[in-house]
């Protein structure tokens, strides 16, 4: 993150962080200007720091959500019906 760059793939980058560590990550995160494609199971970072939640269900299929309640709100609906 500290070379210029157009997208960044990131995979669980906030295990093993301490708090102030995350700040700064997350706040780099939001100052970052191009693509992000973010792995986490960090539900406030990607909340935080993410436009859009493209969520995997494990069985091949794939939905595309504003958030994460948006997503839980969908898996919510989907063990109902």
């Amino acid at each position: 993150m500290l070379q210029p760059a157009t997208w960044l793939l990131l995979d669980e980058p906030t295990n093993d962080l301490d708090i102030p560590t995350l700040e700064v990550l997350e706040e780099s995160l939001l100052e970052f200007s191009g693509a992000l494609v973010l792995v986490t199971h960090d539900r406030y970072l990607l909340d935080r720091v993410s436009t859009a939640v493209l969520a995997l269900d494990g069985e091949g299929g794939v939905g595309l959500f504003a958030d994460y309640s948006q997503w839980e709100q969908a898996q919510s609906l989907r063990k109902k019906g």
